[in-house]
This record gives structure tokens, sequence and C-alpha cells, in this order.
């Protein structure tokens, strides 16, 4: 059994957790009841709130699976890419945008679950 992947799928799934329960009742009210917003709009991003839900989950479980299965090593390192890619896409965007790192913290989450899949992959 691979721990750091154990790990990983653990951190996925705490900021899966987060998103849902944290998230879903923090950003999906203001979107779904902005006024600014056209209805296409606001269909496109809570529909991308879903997809995000989907990916998330199904990176949890590449994680586990790759934790129990050695010979699914290649579900780790997508899964790890993906959270390295969003990460630095985050930082990115909270730069771009001139926002606080400390208000928006999903950088950090998938830095960490990223952290923990290298450490799978490397030790």
């Amino acid at each position: 059994m691979n721990v750091w992947f154990l790990v990983a799928a653990g951190l996925m799934a705490g900021t899966l957790f987060i998103h849902c329960f944290f998230g879903g009742r923090t950003v999906v009210p203001p979107l779904l009841g902005s006024k600014d917003l056209g209805e296409v709009p606001k269909t496109i991003h809570y529909g991308n709130w879903h997809v995000a839900t989907i990916v998330f989950t199904g990176m949890t479980a590449n994680f586990l699976w790759a934790a129990t299965h050695s010979e699914a090593v290649e579900l780790a390192v997508f899964s790890t890419a993906i959270c390295a890619a969003i990460s630095v896409w985050a930082v990115a965007a909270i730069i771009m945008q001139k926002q606080s790192f400390r208000r928006i913290l999903h950088w950090f989450f998938f830095l960490a679950v990223a952290g923990a899949g290298a450490a799978g992959l490397l030790l």
C-alpha cells in the first residue's frame, strides 16, 4: 500500500467535502441569486460547479485505487498533475485579480494534494 497516495486521497476527500458543504453554502447561492449575470452564464457556472464536484470525486477515487493497487500508478500521476495545475492556475488567478491568498484558499488544498501525490510517486 502506498501511504502517500492514501494521504492524497484523504486530502482530496477533505477538499471535496469543503467544496460541497462550505463552498456550496457560500458560493452557489450568490451565484444563482446574481442580478448581474444572465441566465446562460449562471447555468454554465452552476454546471461547472457540479463538474468540479465530479472531477474531485474521481481524483479521490484515483488516489485511493492507486494507493491499494500498485499497477495503477498512472491514476495517481494524472491526479497529481491535475492538482498541481489547479494550484498553479489558482495562484495565477489570485495574483491577476488582486485577491487575497488568505481569502481564497483552494490553491493551498490542491498544492497539499499534489505534494502528497508527488511524494507517493517519488518515495
